[in-house]
């Protein structure tokens, strides 16, 4: 893979990178905490949770951090971190959790990564997934923060003992309390003035996507939860405690973008939405004649694609193109004329191309089910479904890869005006401070579009 390959959807692609020594010692003693080996590597990256593709390597064990799929770890170096991926997610609602743990306790956390590494684990009171009972009784899960030098147990204890002589008289005269305040005064500071203790960790785990079981999603509705799977043989209750199940078949196209449509997940395509999306429009109909050209005539040199030069081939083959090309093609022709477009019979498919998710908590997690309806829409499943996306680059020929490889890029990519160079914004930089650079090159955390 080439270097500019391997920035882009390589192992690690949008990582942070651990080079200072500090740094280094501070997840050892991290490691050491959970009960893990130390890395004798000098340098590593790390994801929003702290896992190292490298340190997986070096241990030969890619879930060190993710036994079983349940029950997470995570070491928190700074909380740049929350603007990282999450490789290997079981589930759909780690990376969120993630940033919403770092961005509701971002005070705390960063006083704490400021002084040692924080370390713990997302608790779902669960050690394995045997069946579905496991998966749904799931409601919420609990951060446990913890501290190589226990930084949060002595901000805790602090706070109690400050509590007590404030509401106490007697407490003044308990001597070995107040030298107990003296000292961990000395390795705390002032816990009033800088919080030390995160108090946002419990999260409702709402709708989510489980590797587990076969591949799972879960979304709770009003009359019932429904469950899309992924295993044929996948066994379903009718009801549990009380709740009715709606087993829905992936396999089965129709009945899954119908089941997004009646509860209002997706959008449903008028003419504001059409006007909005014209440009990923656009990318989706390029994406369909590329595929379609890559199957019609293996061996091509696909490497420098583009619409534009391969419209002959919609002239050659234009009654086997699918589906989805014709609406899409249809749809932007209505577009540039501003003519009103309506197609009630355009099916699962080229729906699943037409449109997006709508707004809100379930956005990705709705993505993520589109990503699997859509193989030539690179750019949401590179964004919403990374472990899929790099499944299916990997079955690319090299030409492919980089044609797909520059859709990426030409989505992402910006111009830093000082230097002309490409960079991407948002990757947090291995850094102690509270504010992350333009970061150059293009390992950079990805947008949604």
């Amino acid at each position: 893979m080439s270097e500019l390959s391997s920035a882009v959807v390589g192992s690690l692609a949008n990582l942070m990178p651990v080079q200072r020594e500090h740094l280094i010692l501070r997840y050892n003693n991290a490691m050491e905490a959970l009960g893990l080996p130390k890395t004798r590597l000098p340098s590593f990256h790390i994801d929003a949770t702290g896992f190292s593709p490298e340190i997986a390597e070096e241990l030969g064990n890619r879930q060190y951090l993710n036994a079983f799929g349940v029950n997470r770890k995570y070491i928190l170096l700074t909380i740049e971190q929350k603007n990282l991926p999450v490789l290997d997610a079981h589930f759909t609602t780690t990376p969120w959790m993630m940033r919403e743990f770092i961005s509701l306790n971002e005070s705390a956390l960063f006083n704490l990564t400021a002084k040692d590494a924080v370390f713990g684990e997302l608790d779902n009171k669960t050690y394995r997934i045997e069946s579905l009972d496991d998966l749904l009784s799931m409601k919420t899960v609990t951060f446990s923060v913890h501290t190589p030098s226990g930084l949060v147990d002595g901000a805790a204890r602090l706070k109690t003992l400050a509590k007590d002589v404030r509401e106490s008289s007697e407490s003044w005269n308990d001597e070995s309390k107040l030298l107990e305040m003296v000292e961990l005064s000395k390795k705390l500071g002032d816990v009033e003035s800088n919080d030390c203790l995160p108090e946002h960790v419990v999260f409702d785990k709402g709708n989510f996507y489980s590797r587990h079981l076969g591949g799972l999603y879960l979304f709770d509705v009003k009359d019932g939860i429904a469950l899309i799977h992924e295993d044929p043989n996948f066994n379903c209750p009718v009801t549990w405690k009380g709740k009715a199940l709606y087993p829905i078949d992936m396999r089965d196209k129709d009945a899954v973008m119908q089941f997004l449509v009646n509860y209002d997940f997706i959008e449903i395509p008028d003419m504001n939405f059409l006007k909005k999306n014209k440009a990923a429009l656009q990318t989706r109909l390029e994406g369909l004649l590329f595929a379609h050209l890559a199957e019609a005539k293996p061996g091509m040199d696909l490497s420098d694609f583009t619409f534009a030069a391969n419209k002959h081939h919609i002239y050659e083959q234009f009654s086997s193109l699918p589906k989805a090309f014709h609406t899409l093609n249809s749809m932007l022709k209505h577009i540039d004329n501003d003519v009103s477009w309506e197609d009630d019979t355009m099916g699962a498919t080229c729906l699943g191309y037409t449109t997006n998710a709508v707004p809100g908590r379930d956005n990705a997690l709705v993505n993520h089910l589109l990503s699997k309806l859509t193989p030539a829409d690179y750019i949401r499943c590179y964004h919403y479904n990374p472990d899929l996306f790099q499944q299916r680059f990997a079955d690319l020929p090299p030409s492919g890869k980089e044609y797909v490889l520059s859709v990426v890029v030409r989505r992402y990519e910006t111009v830093d005006l000082d230097t002309g160079e490409i960079v991407v914004k948002g990757r947090a930089e291995e850094s102690d401070s509270r504010t992350s650079s333009v970061t150059k090159g293009l390992i950079g955390l990805l947008r949604p579009w």
